[in-house]
């Protein structure tokens, strides 16, 4: 009679009738019935929810001590909840306040174990013109696995993805995921099941059984396919991932559960595999930078909140994606008053390099031996063989090209040019047994401005990135040593990253290249926007950050104040970006602090201060530094304080 009828439903929407059908409940013949014509009157006319008492929701939670977790009470309960879609939120706290603090009544059954997720430093990022090897393969020991409830231990392995793996403590939509392969960025193997997107696939092998104590896990990812394959102790898993999504970055990654312990076995130095990758895999040991040291972190780090200290999302390197971007000198035709130097210019920068040679030890001979340090080459430009003399005529005339492609201006100084460069005589140590002295011009006379230094250390970067595009070119890829017989080289990386010693050599043969130009009488002017350089550093510096993630921490919102005086302080413990001051309650978790209008905010990082907007204010902060931020409500003003702790 009254199931999906409004009109009926609403005759029991009164108080009196609405109080019978709850002493109805108390009394000894409850029964279902009740219940279900409860729910139906408060599903059907919302209007009953108005009038629910603390009382009232008291009696139905008496109901699940006396029959224990009886599903229409808490269908009952769900319906006191919501109206019309609107949450009706004066119903919920009473039940909140009445049930979850002193019962143990729900949702227990449906507890799972809080999950941790783990990965090395290590990520992997195929780039199309990139320098990344594209087969790696690690190993994970499983050391202890131990149940601590009536759950199943979680333990799962495998690769995930930089731009979408969000391990966050509470799964669920719009909240990331709880272990690897409950996301679509995240593939993950527990020895039974392949998983990925929270479905599983089944992986048999000899054991067919969840990972336990004792196994190793070996994970091998093949990006030329792509594919991701999983060994158990030696025995090949028969199911794959394939066709996965490559883009941003790869890492290992573990998950697992209270009371499982595990540990990397990434290959080298950073552990010995227990069994022998596939052929042509290589450890993702190799991938690290030459002086980066190995890390095993948290993918979630939220810092040490207990003690007051918080961090910002981590920090992803990207090297792996070094993409060699030369300057495009295909538009660059030089003058016919520069084509001269060509020639005397890669005449020079091959006596240069012979001079180099023979003072680290090498010898001339007519067959190269690089174990006794013997070189064809060592010997007059002249003489030199088609391919090596257009190799360095080549390289001066690219130098040229570039250097007019940088938009600098190449003239003649007439005064300059009437001086002719001598060569330098150098001992007889130097003489080669084919009668060979080396004889670069001497540039002791010939320095280099400070506006010049910039242009050296241009040519110098573009100088390696011409390099290392080759090499690519020729099937090389980054590795941590080099090794020709899979083409690895460790210089393979961006300019920056180069070790002293490269980046000196890079250095001074640019060096060498722009006082020999200066010392034939050119002069080289540099581009006008080099002239207003330096201008606006702080608002660049804004610009290039402007799309890193940050994360943003608040007080409780019970804590809110609406008058009266405030201050606290934040200690800056690293560089970074770092925005503080007061929001509003209504301020939220994903918008960009100052740009809302929801909150006032002082930049460190920039010396700025936002507020829908920003404006130039105080100084740069740097590590040590004690902001103090003061509020006060009264006269609605906000100020900082800046100490420095030396």
């Amino acid at each position: 009679m009254i199931r999906n009828n409004h009109n009926n439903c609403a005759l029991f929407a009164q108080a009196t009738r609405l109080d019978w059908l709850i002493q109805r409940l108390e009394s000894q013949q409850a029964s279902t019935g009740v219940l279900d014509v409860l729910q139906c009157v408060l599903i059907r006319s919302p209007e009953a929810l108005n009038i629910i008492k603390e009382r009232h929701i008291k009696s139905m939670i008496s109901q699940l001590e006396k029959h224990g977790r009886d599903p229409k009470v808490l269908d009952v309960l769900c319906s006191l909840c919501i109206g019309n879609g609107i949450a009706v939120r004066s119903n919920q706290n009473l039940i909140c306040d009445h049930l979850l603090p002193t019962r143990d009544l729900l949702l227990q059954t449906e507890l799972i174990d809080e999950v941790k997720s783990m990965r090395p430093n290590v990520f992997i990022c195929l780039e199309q013109g990139s320098a990344v090897y594209k087969k790696w393969y690690f190993e994970v020991a499983v050391d202890n696995v131990e149940n601590v409830s009536n759950r199943q231990t979680h333990f799962r392995t495998g690769w995930a993805n930089s731009l979408g793996f969000r391990p966050y403590p509470r799964g669920g939509e719009g909240w990331g995921s709880s272990g690897v392969g409950d996301d679509h960025f995240s593939f993950g193997f527990d020895g039974m099941n392949l998983w990925t997107g929270g479905v599983t696939k089944p992986a048999p092998w000899a054991g067919n059984r969840l990972l336990s104590k004792g196994d190793i896990v070996g994970v091998c990812l093949d990006l030329t396919l792509p594919r991701i394959m999983y060994h158990v102790n030696g025995n090949p898993v028969k199911a794959v991932f394939e066709e996965f999504n490559q883009d941003g970055l790869l890492f290992p990654v573990i998950s697992l559960s209270a009371k499982v312990c595990a540990r990397f076995i990434l290959g080298g130095s950073q552990g010995r595999f227990k069994f022998t990758p596939p052929k042509g895999f290589a450890a993702v040991s190799e991938c690290l930078m030459p002086k980066e040291q190995l890390r095993i972190e948290p993918c979630l780090y939220f810092g040490d909140l207990e003690g007051g200290i918080v961090y910002g999302p981590t920090e992803v390197t990207h090297h792996s994606t070094f993409v060699p971007a030369p300057v495009d000198t295909s538009e660059v035709i030089l003058p016919g008053y520069i084509e001269m130097l060509r020639d005397k210019l890669a005449e020079n920068i091959h006596e240069l390099w012979c001079m180099n040679k023979i003072e680290a030890g090498w010898t001339w001979g007519p067959v190269r031996d690089d174990g006794k340090k013997v070189h064809p080459c060592l010997t007059f430009f002249a003489n030199l063989s088609e391919q090596e003399k257009n190799f360095d005529i080549t390289m001066a005339y690219e130098t040229l090209r570039t250097l007019i492609a940088l938009g600098y201006h190449i003239s003649i100084d007439e005064e300059a040019s009437k001086t002719t460069l001598k060569r330098l005589r150098l001992p007889m140590n130097y003489l080669m047994s084919n009668g060979y002295k080396p004889a670069p011009y001497n540039l002791s006379t010939v320095s280099v401005t400070p506006k010049m230094t910039r242009l050296v250390e241009q040519l110098a970067e573009n100088a390696h990135n011409v390099w290392a595009r080759d090499r690519m070119e020729q099937g090389w890829t980054y590795g941590l040593a080099e090794d020709g017989t899979y083409r690895r080289n460790p210089q393979l990386i961006p300019y920056s990253q180069l070790d002293d010693g490269a980046k000196k050599l890079n250095r001074d043969t640019a060096s060498e290249t722009v006082r020999t130009i200066l010392g034939f009488g050119y002069t080289l002017e540099p581009p006008p926007s080099e002239q207003q350089e330096g201008t606006f550093r702080g608002l660049s510096r804004e610009m290039s950050d402007k799309g890193r993630r940050t994360r943003i921490f608040r007080a409780q919102k019970t804590y809110a104040v609406t008058q009266g005086k405030w201050y606290y302080e934040l200690e800056v413990k690293s560089q970074g970006i770092v925005r503080v001051g007061w929001g509003n309650p209504s301020l939220g978790a994903g918008s960009q602090l100052g740009t809302d209008g929801q909150s006032y905010v002082f930049d460190g990082f920039v010396a700025r201060k936002w507020f829908q907007g920003s404006e130039s204010f105080g100084k740069v902060w740097q590590e040590g530094d004690v902001i103090g931020c003061m509020l006060n409500a009264d006269e609605r003003t906000i100020s900082k304080s800046n100490v420095t702790i030396s």
